[in-house]
């Protein structure tokens, strides 16, 4: 692990040692404190590396000409770096320049219906998934949390039953282009 690295408010480097003065004799095998060791020198890492993954995508993402469109999806609710970057390679960074139906479709929000005799089914088309996925954590976020657009339109409609959720990621997508193209960002 990184020296210095915090783990539940002790360091990496101090952490097996703590466990050792903590343990009963019993579990005082020399074996099991190297592997547990092993074990969070490999956690660390893999922690350090995540960090550096998501300081890289945002500050990509906040270099020109993206630093425009980022800070306007920004002012989203529950938008983040990492939701925002996968949907602007999703549209090829041409997020501004795209028409409504091309970034909802783009973003796989727009499901294709197709139909074999009598039944219909809907799939939508081959897309870019990591952006599939953020437009679905993002729009499971915000009806999570409520008291917005995509919470009310989720909640609402056939007959208060609710809509489905591919619905509520096509209002997300619609809103999504929207701030986009405003200069004000984002307003409820």
């Amino acid at each position: 692990a990184t020296p210095g690295t915090r783990v539940h408010g002790i360091t990496a480097n101090n952490y097996t040692a703590q466990m050792r003065l903590r343990a009963p004799s019993t579990l005082n095998n020399p074996e099991l404190f190297r592997v547990l060791d092993l074990e969070l020198n490999s956690r660390a890492r893999l922690i350090d590396t995540q960090r550096e993954y998501i300081d890289a995508v945002t500050d990509q993402i906040r270099k020109e000409p993206l630093d425009i469109v980022t800070n306007r999806l920004l002012t989203i609710p529950r938008s983040s770096p990492l939701l925002i970057a996968p949907l602007l390679v999703a549209t090829h960074c041409r997020l501004q320049e795209m028409e409504r139906d091309q970034v909802t479709a783009a973003l796989g929000a727009m499901p294709r219906l197709k139909q074999s005799g009598t039944t219909m089914h809907a799939s939508t088309a081959k897309i870019y998934s990591p952006a599939a996925a953020a437009l679905h954590l993002w729009t499971m976020q915000l009806i999570k949390y409520g008291d917005n657009p995509i919470a009310d339109h989720f909640a609402g409609g056939v007959k208060k039953g609710g809509r489905k959720l591919t619905a509520a990621k096509n209002k997300l997508a619609r809103i999504i282009h929207a701030v986009a193209n405003s200069e004000e960002g984002y307003k409820e």
